[in-house]
């Protein structure tokens, strides 16, 4: 088709399909092109007439009017490779799409094999994973746990165990949670025996205060009157003692209490007979001569005296040597 292109009516007769085949290289319109050369410049019109001008502009339209239609012909023949190329696509996107949709009913059952593969996988990590956040909120605590519920904690962690079997490739992941929530709680059972230990040590002092002060009663009214130590005698016999707060130590309280009493009775009569005995105008209270002693033998000494009390109130002075032990004390 290349080398038969030798005139314009040869190339406006061409069919969009040939000449699209035709016009693949530009040699195949070198002489049509030579053709038209050779017409429009084979005449010499003179350019000084008006008729030769007008030749000149009518061999430029005539090379215009053959351009335009050498174009034509190409463009026709690109619209009709486009349509082609199109269709041509078109089918290329119809085999992509059925030979994939082929190829997604092949592997469908193994793909759907695989997706409940994926499913049973996700549970089966999901499920130890969550064994493993129940095992570090074992060892979570909210700092107002007792000693009791901590040990709970501790043994129940104690007894977990930790396999191959139960954790597969977490099984490090749970040893390592199991042992943060073991520290956890030791550190806390650490801190509550030490809170523990502080508090009862506290109460303890507050049971020790209180049963001195039960017991230096009779000393602080040793420079009243005898009506302020029979007011501070009935304000310690309205005295309610709470056994829960005293503990084991309840009865060595009710002793330091009956003790003191019996004490400002002592003390109120004694200061009943020396006011009696000498005349009203005259009544000159002495100071008692006082004597300065450590605390602890203090309490001693009161411990003893309510012992003896003690001992007196259950008929020790009926003993046949109660006598004879008195005459060695004096």
């Amino acid at each position: 088709m290349e080398n038969s292109l030798t005139s314009l009516d040869q190339v406006l007769a061409l069919s969009p399909e040939n000449a699209f085949e035709a016009f693949q290289s530009k040699h195949s319109v070198e002489k049509v092109i030579e053709a038209v050369r050779n017409e429009a410049l084979s005449e010499v019109p003179d350019v000084e007439t008006r008729k030769g001008r007008e030749r000149i502009g009518s061999l430029a339209r005539k090379v215009s009017e053959s351009k335009t239609a050498v174009v034509k012909v190409i463009d026709n023949a690109l619209v009709d490779a486009e349509s082609q190329v199109k269709a041509v696509k078109a089918t290329k996107k119809h085999v992509e799409e059925q030979f994939s949709g082929i190829r997604s009913a092949v592997l469908k059952p193994r793909d759907e094999w695989q997706a409940i593969q994926n499913e049973r996988e996700e549970a089966r990590q999901s499920e130890i994973l969550s064994r493993i956040e129940n095992i570090k909120r074992l060892g979570e605590t909210q700092g107002h746990e007792s000693l009791t519920e901590l040990n709970d904690m501790a043994e129940a962690l104690d007894m977990m165990t930790i396999s191959q079997d139960d954790f597969a490739e977490f099984t490090g992941d749970a040893l390592t949670a199991k042992e943060h929530a073991v520290k956890n709680i030791n550190d806390a059972i650490v801190k509550c025996v030490e809170a523990e230990t502080q508090r009862q040590a506290l109460h303890e002092q507050a049971v020790t205060n209180s049963i001195n002060e039960i017991r230096l009663t009779a000393m602080h009214a040793l420079e009243e009157n005898v009506q302020a130590v029979r007011a501070r005698r009935e304000t310690l016999v309205q005295l309610e003692l709470d056994e829960v707060f005293y503990g084991e130590r309840f009865k060595e309280a009710v002793s330091a209490k009956s003790d003191a009493i019996r004490q400002l009775d002592l003390l109120a009569e004694q200061k009943e007979a020396l006011a009696g005995s000498a005349p009203q105008e005259d009544i000159i209270e002495a100071p008692l001569e006082m004597v300065e002693i450590p605390l602890k033998e203090y309490e001693h000494l009161l411990a003893r005296d309510a012992l003896l009390s003690a001992l007196e109130a259950a008929g020790v002075d009926s003993w046949d040597g109660y006598d004879c032990a008195s005459k060695i004390a004096a």
